[in-house]
C-alpha cells in the first residue's frame, strides 16, 4: 500500500485570513512576566473536559491548557504540527499514522506518548473503559460524529507512532483532530477525578489550571515545561463580565487587559480611545433563529419562508451591528471551501411574508415563543437585543413572539435539550474547523442527537451529508455539499439573519494578541505586556 507523506489537509482548499492589526511577536523584545485579564461575557458552561463541551467561553479557556494532535497555523485553518510532529495518510485515505512529539509531558508530569495516546482514545472509543467520557449525563460532544462514526481501530505502532483505522474515508477529520474540543487530557487525570476532570483540567498547553470560581473568575499559569518554550506571561485570569458596557468600562480603566466579543455600540468609543487597540476579522460564523421545523405552525415552509421575508437584515447590519455584519446568502458563511450565494435571497418583503401567512392560514397571523441569551457571542455582538429587533419585525405580519431571556448555561441546557420544541430560539455557530461539514452535520443533519436540529424530517439531506462525509474524490464532495447547501436553505429550516466580523480589543499595552478565523484563544504563549 502506498503512502502519501502530508502536514498539510488532503482534499481540501484552506483559507489563510490573518486579522487586521495582528502584532508581530518580537521576541528579541518582548517582555516576561505579568498577568493577563481577559472578560468574558459568561461562565464556562459545562466545564474544561474538551471532548464533554461544546461553548466558546470554554473552549477560549481549554485553547490555552490543551494542545492537540494537528493543529491551526496562526489566523488561519491551516493544518501544522501538534502534538503529531508529522503524519502519513494512506493512498486509499484509511490510516493515519502520527509521529509524535518526543519530550513533552502532561502538567501532571505523565509523560505524553504513544501509550498515553491510546489511553486517550480508549477513554473516547471505548464503552467498557472505567472512565469512558460519555458516563457522564448531560454533556455536548463531538465525539459521536467525529471519532465514533468513521475510526474503526486504533493501535500502538511503537513508542512515538499511533495509527487510526478507520472504516471508510472521512474527509473532515484532519480539520477535527485540530479543533478545541479535541485537546489530548492527561490519563492519569482521568484516573484520578474521573468524570470530574472537567473541573480539574490537566493537558500539555503553554498554560496550567489553577482555580475555577463559578461565575466569577478561571485561572491558569505558565507552565515552565511546555515543549514550545515558556509563555511569556505568569498568568491569565478569564474574568466572567456578562454585561458588553461594563467590559468596555473595565478595559478603559485598565481592569481588564483583553475584551472578548465587544458590543457594536462600544466600537467608535474604543477606536477612539488612545489607550485601546481594536482588532477586526472577517470570521467563520453564522448568526441566525432555530426553528422546530416539525412543530406547527413551523412545519409549513410558507410559514418559515415568511419568518425569513419579515426581516431586514440589512437594516440590521447597519444599525443594530453598526455595519459589521452583512445578510447570510448561504447556511455557512462566505471564506468557507465552496460558499456561494444562494436563491432566494429572502430579502425583506413584509407584503409578501404576510401573504405567505394567509396561503398557510394564517392571514391573521399566530402567537408563539423566542428563547434568548443576553450576553454577547461571536457570531452575534449585539448579545439579547437582536431577538428585541425580531419581536418588532414579527408584530409588523402579525406574528406576536413572547420572548424568554435566559443566563448562557440554562439557556443551553434549554435549547439543546432534543425534545426542545417550545418554539424558537435565538442561534449561531462558529466554525471550529475549516471543513463545510462542521456546519452542515451538525447544524443540519436530522439524525444527529445531541441539539434540535433544523432540517429533522428531511432524508434526501442526510443522505446528502452522510455522502459529502465519505467522499475520497474532492470535486465530487464539492458537488455534493453543494446540493446540500441548496436544499437546506430552499427549505428556510432557520431564519436567516447575519454573516459577521470577530471584533475584540486590548488595552495598548498588550502585544502578540492575534485574531483568527475560528474565534478562539489559540497561541496565548506568545503574548506579552509591556509599554
Amino acid at each position: 500500500m502506498s503512502f502519501i507523506r502530508s502536514r498539510l489537509l488532503i482534499g481540501l482548499v484552506v483559507i489563510s485570513l490573518l486579522a487586521v492589526g495582528w502584532a508581530a511577536f518580537g521576541a528579541d523584545t518582548a517582555q516576561t512576566g505579568g498577568t493577563l485579564v481577559v472578560g468574558t461575557g459568561a461562565d464556562p458552561a459545562g466545564g474544561l473536559d474538551p471532548e464533554c463541551v461544546m461553548n466558546n467561553e470554554a473552549a477560549f479557556i481549554m485553547a490555552t491548557i490543551y494542545n492537540r494532535l494537528v493543529e491551526y497555523a496562526p489566523g488561519s485553518v491551516d493544518i501544522v504540527p501538534g502534538l503529531a510532529e508529522s503524519w502519513d495518510v494512506s493512498s486509499d485515505g484509511l490510516i493515519y499514522t502520527f509521529h509524535l512529539q518526543h519530550g513533552v509531558t502532561f502538567h501532571d508530569g505523565t509523560p505524553f506518548n504513544a501509550n498515553t495516546l491510546r489511553q486517550v482514545f480508549d477513554r473516547l472509543l471505548d464503552p467498557n473503559f472505567p472512565n469512558y467520557y460519555a458516563n457522564r449525563k448531560g454533556i455536548d460532544s463531538y465525539v459521536p460524529g467525529t471519532l465514533e462514526a468513521n475510526v474503526a481501530s486504533y493501535s500502538v505502532i511503537d513508542d512515538y507512532t499511533f495509527q487510526l483505522n478507520l472504516a471508510h474515508p472521512y474527509a473532515p477529520l484532519l480539520q477535527d483532530l485540530a479543533m478545541v474540543w479535541f485537546g489530548i487530557v492527561s490519563p492519569a487525570a482521568v484516573e484520578k477525578y474521573g468524570a470530574e476532570v472537567y473541573k480539574h483540567p490537566v493537558g500539555t498547553g503553554p498554560f496550567e489550571f489553577v482555580e475555577w470560581v463559578p461565575n466569577d473568575h478561571v485561572t491558569v499559569k505558565a507552565n515552565p515545561n511546555y515543549w514550545r518554550g515558556k509563555p511569556k506571561l505568569d498568568e491569565i485570569i478569564f474574568k466572567q463580565v456578562p454585561e458588553g458596557s461594563v467590559r468596555t468600562m473595565m478595559l478603559q480603566a485598565g481592569e481588564i487587559d483583553v475584551m472578548m466579543n465587544v458590543p457594536p455600540e462600544s466600537i467608535t468609543v474604543l477606536d477612539n480611545d488612545p489607550s485601546v487597540q481594536v482588532y477586526r476579522m472577517t470570521a467563520l460564523l453564522v448568526n441566525y433563529v432555530q426553528i422546530p421545523r416539525m412543530v406547527a405552525p413551523f412545519n409549513d415552509i410558507r410559514v418559515r419562508q415568511a419568518l425569513n421575508y419579515a426581516v431586514n437584515k440589512k437594516e440590521l447590519s447597519q444599525y443594530l451591528y453598526q455595519g459589521l455584519a452583512e445578510p447570510m446568502e448561504s447556511p455557512m458563511p462566505p471564506g468557507m471551501p465552496g460558499y456561494e450565494p444562494l436563491t432566494p435571497d429572502f430579502s425583506y418583503n413584509p407584503d409578501k411574508a404576510k401573504q405567505l401567512l394567509a396561503d398557510a392560514g394564517f392571514p391573521n397571523g399566530f402567537d408563539c415563543n423566542l428563547y434568548t441569551y443576553g450576553n454577547p457571542r461571536s457570531y452575534n455582538a449585539a448579545g439579547g437585543k437582536i431577538a428585541t429587533a425580531l419581536q418588532g419585525y414579527w408584530k409588523k405580519i402579525g406574528v406576536n413572539v413572547h420572548i424568554t431571556q435566559l443566563e448562557w448555561g440554562s439557556y443551553l441546557r434549554t435549547v439543546r435539550d432534543p425534545n426542545f420544541s417550545d418554539g424558537m430560539a435565538m442561534s449561531g455557530w462558529t466554525a471550529d474547523c475549516g471543513d463545510p461539514d462542521n456546519f452542515l452535520f451538525y447544524l443540519y443533519y436530522g439524525k444527529a442527537t445531541n441539539i434540535p436540529h433544523a432540517m429533522t424530517g428531511r432524508p434526501d439531506v442526510d443522505s446528502l451529508i452522510e455522502q459529502e462525509r465519505v467522499s475520497a474524490d474532492p470535486t465530487v464532495r464539492a458537488d455534493i455539499i453543494g446540493q446540500a447547501l441548496q436544499d437546506i436553505w430552499q427549505d428556510a429550516g432557520d431564519v436567516w439573519l447575519t454573516n459577521g466580523v470577530l471584533v475584540r480589543a486590548t488595552t495598548s499595552n498588550v502585544h502578540g494578541f492575534q485574531l483568527d478565523p475560528l474565534s478562539m484563544f489559540f497561541y496565548a504563549d506568545q503574548i506579552w505586556k509591556g509599554n
